[in-house]
């Protein structure tokens, strides 16, 4: 029995259980299956949990299989899946480190032909099986690496989107873009002869300053966040763009509600913050503004004042309109001194 009929074995038995104890069912194996399609089934559960949070959509459907745990923990979710290309349509894409194929779905929708690429078979079988069960019919599927696709193909391309992988072989995260792989900053010439725009899902991780001087071409970064919490740095590089890149950060709620804030280019220039004590209201940033860096700009543009140099909140008499964080009424202000503190014995607080 091959790889992928274990799989959909597998499945079949895990969409019957209903909130087991995993461990005494590997050990008591009461429906008696082979050892391979015993762990599958405990494989496949986990991953329609996973999928659950991950593409809800998905997962109402019961014939979608997995690979293994960590290509769902590294795929995209629905929300930042469908961010990405929401405002892109054209012809032809290609997906250059196709994975799960969460992206691809979503980019797939988006044109008339599009080509999968992923090095590994087993996972791309799985891919092509649940593509056909999720009625994707326009998607060539390529089992082969980015740089020898970019090298063999005759199409020229609307938008070729990569996500580099951050691990090694020994599963360590990787913090340096020439050390992921495809390289990027290596392969970006190949790419740029085959497509006018490229999109690149990065770890919110990598540091933006040192990304523009290693990118040559970015014409936007977006800086996605789903309930504040940072998700993707997305970079658009265009083919002879001489451009400033602007940063836009976006903060989902679910896939309707957002909000949108860009930080121009020239908000680079706003290096100098304003300093201030501490007013009526006290102002946090979501956490994309605080990654972009630009707190100058923020001061700047919501008419507040930072309250210190390693202090990354602002504070002001008047609540900005569209603030994209969080806003708290200053009741009072106590300087640090223990025995003042016994004041708060026994009582409950809120710590941020």
């Amino acid at each position: 029995m091959n790889e992928l009929k274990i799989r959909l074995k597998a499945n079949l038995h895990a969409n019957n259980l209903k909130n087991p104890d995993l461990d005494k069912f590997l050990l008591n194996n009461p429906i008696k299956l082979d050892k391979e399609v015993l762990i599958q089934v405990v494989e496949q559960y986990i991953f329609r949990k996973k999928l659950q949070d991950k593409m809800p959509k998905w997962a109402e459907n019961p014939e979608i299989i997995g690979y293994d745990r960590l290509s769902v923990e590294q795929a995209s979710s629905g929300i930042t899946g469908n961010h990405k290309f929401r405002n892109f349509k054209g012809e032809i894409s290609a997906d250059l480190t196709g994975g799960f194929g969460v992206d691809s779905y979503f980019l797939s929708k988006k044109v008339s032909k599009h080509f999968h690429i992923e090095s590994r078979k087993n996972l791309q079988e799985i891919v092509v099986y649940n593509f056909d069960k999720l009625g994707i019919k326009n998607t060539e599927f390529l089992n082969q690496n980015a740089e020898d696709f970019l090298k063999e193909t005759k199409n020229s391309f609307d938008l070729i989107y990569l996500d580099p992988d951050r691990r090694n072989d020994k599963n360590q995260k990787l913090v340096g873009l020439a050390d992921c792989s495809p390289n990027l900053i290596e392969i970006l010439p190949n790419l740029l002869r085959k497509t006018e725009r490229v999109l690149v899902k990065l770890s919110p991780l990598f540091d933006i300053s040192l990304l523009k001087k290693q990118i040559v071409g970015i014409e936007k970064m977006e800086l996605v966040a789903v309930k504040n919490e940072l998700k993707e740095l997305l970079v658009w590089i265009k083919k002879d763009t001489s451009i400033l890149p602007e940063v836009v950060c976006y903060n989902y709620q679910n896939e309707e509600n957002f909000t949108e804030f860009h930080i121009p280019s020239k908000a680079e220039n706003l290096k100098n913050t304003e300093y201030g004590l501490i007013e009526k209201f006290l102002f946090e940033p979501d956490v994309n503004l605080m990654k972009s860096g630009a707190f100058g700009y923020i001061a700047t543009y919501f008419g507040i004042l930072k309250l210190a140099a390693n202090s990354h909140l602002f504070s002001g008499e008047i609540i900005p309109e569209n603030f994209p964080g969080r806003t708290y009424s200053i009741v009072s202000v106590k300087e640090y001194k223990p025995k003042d503190l016994k004041a708060f014995k026994n009582q409950g607080f809120n710590i941020v």
